[in-house]
């Protein structure tokens, strides 16, 4: 049984996945979970004919990309005590999972430090952990402070928060039209 779970989602972000998963599904001890959100693109086919060891879970007929919606569909199946929920756009090193590995203990939920805007989402905690404070949030639509609110709920669970090396990762750069073109378009007032 692998003892970390990747779960990374994907909604017209395929561009971006064929730069990171290979480096996803190469981890030491772990597993790696795709989530298809209603993808144009198809990204679950791409994964399921690159990389079958990732395991694709598809949410069809969606229009607007859910972040929180997304993770969660992820991190219910998850066959491993610990996740990390990373975005499409983030590499991780070859040797991730053995550097942060030894850092897991109960009682903790770990993110990069130093933090930055493009590794924010980035978090390992474990899967109970997870379900105690009930995933994240789906009245967020896109994405956008769902990370803060579920950080928040970790730390009211009395979860201490632990640092990993931040140079652990690097996000591809990109403009946020690509990142809200997926989105729920703005009510003007």
């Amino acid at each position: 049984m692998p003892e970390l779970c990747f779960i990374t989602t994907c909604m017209g972000r395929l561009a971006h996945l064929q730069q990171t998963l290979g480096r996803l599904v190469s981890q030491a001890h772990s597993s790696c979970i795709v989530v298809d959100y209603s993808c144009a693109e198809q990204c679950g086919k791409w994964v399921e004919q690159t990389y079958p060891q990732a395991k694709v879970i598809r949410v069809p007929g969606e229009r607007y990309f859910r972040l929180s919606d997304a993770r969660n569909v992820g991190a219910a199946s998850a066959d491993a005590p610990w996740l990390c929920l990373v975005d499409a756009d983030v590499r991780l090193d070859p040797r991730f999972a053995e550097a942060v590995l030894p850092l897991l203990q109960p009682g903790f939920y770990l993110r990069a430090n130093p933090w930055s805007k493009g590794l924010w989402g980035t978090v390992i905690c474990t899967r109970q952990d997870f379900d105690k404070v009930d995933g994240y949030d789906e009245v967020f639509q896109g994405w956008g402070a769902e990370d803060d609110e579920f950080y928040g709920r970790l730390n009211w669970l009395g979860l201490k928060l632990k640092g990993f090396p931040a140079s652990l990762l690097e996000q591809l750069t990109h403009s946020d039209d690509l990142r809200c073109k997926t989105m729920l378009p703005r009510i003007s007032s």
